[in-house]
């Protein structure tokens, strides 16, 4: 029920199919993007070392960078909000790959 009501919740662009399409992709990956990021952290800092409860900034900057990707798809801005997230999501699996274990961290396949 409270998934559904997430997904119905997407913005709907009557005169644009294709925006009403990424608008609702966007929004379901910003829900994610939200709620993983939060969960993370809980896990970060109950079971966590000190290497990956560094990266719970980066990982509180995507959770609540979510709310202004959510504003610019409500109005209608689905491109500008994509490229936010994109850039976003870049940045921030570079930063975390450097501070826990480098190349060989996972979070460099993201990069790719």
């Amino acid at each position: 029920m409270f998934f559904s009501r997430l997904r119905s919740s997407a913005p709907q662009f009557k005169d644009d199919p294709e925006k009403t399409r990424y608008a609702l992709l966007l929004h379901l990956a910003s829900i994610v993007l939200f709620f993983v990021p939060v969960l993370l952290i809980i896990l970060n800092m109950i079971f966590g070392n000190p290497a990956e409860r560094s990266i719970n900034v980066i990982l509180a900057g995507i959770a609540v960078i979510q709310i202004p990707v959510q504003y610019l798809v409500r109005n209608g801005r689905v491109r500008l909000a994509i490229w936010c997230l994109l850039l976003l999501s870049w940045v921030a699996m570079t930063w975390i790959a450097s501070k826990v274990a480098g190349v060989s961290d996972v979070a460099v396949v993201v990069i790719f």
